[in-house]
């Protein structure tokens, strides 16, 4: 399933999905404030760093305004259908890089919450399904920082920015979803 966005870029959705791809799909839009304000703070040279792309609504809005977009996500069918966005807007400067940030270079296992695939995450409480994942270094993926950073990674951004405080010294802007 796919939508064009009112800002122009076509979205793949995932049919599984109960919150944000159905909140896409019925309005055109998810988080529409942090959106806005992304569309208009970036320059065309800037890096943005989407951390916990899920669908990668964020990257799709960044892309044509920036330099580069760097989405990191876990779960491989968000990737996929992020992937599938990409190529039907013919965007050139999105790379998308499967794992988790946060928890050093060791392979973490991750919850996949369903049907509403953004509260997934990294742990196992026993009640969902959960796979490996790889567990990244943010100074290895993206070694001279961004300029704008998205995260929205279920409460984990405090581990993220005390394991690699480096981040904080370039960004203008930290979105925390």
């Amino acid at each position: 399933m796919k939508v064009q966005l009112p800002e122009g870029p076509t979205c793949f959705l995932s049919e599984t999905d109960s919150l944000i791809s159905q909140s896409i799909y019925n309005t055109g839009s998810w988080e529409w404030v942090q959106g806005a304000v992304l569309q208009r703070a970036l320059r065309k040279t800037d890096v943005f760093l989407d951390i916990g792309a899920h669908l990668g609504y964020f990257s799709l809005l960044a892309a044509p305004l920036c330099k580069r977009v760097v989405a990191i996500e876990p779960q491989e069918l968000m990737l996929d259908l992020l992937r599938q966005s990409i190529v039907a807007n013919s965007f050139t400067n999105v790379e998308c890089v499967a794992g988790v940030v946060g928890f050093g270079k060791w392979t973490p296992l991750f919850s996949m919450v369903g049907p509403n695939t953004g509260s997934s995450f990294v742990g196992d409480d026993g009640h969902w399904p959960v796979a490996e994942v790889e567990g990244l270094l943010l100074s290895e993926v993206l070694p001279d920082g961004a300029d704008i950073i998205k995260t929205d990674i279920e409460g984990a951004e405090g581990r993220l920015f005390d394991s690699e405080p480096w981040l904080l010294a370039r960004p203008r802007i930290i979105f925390f979803e």
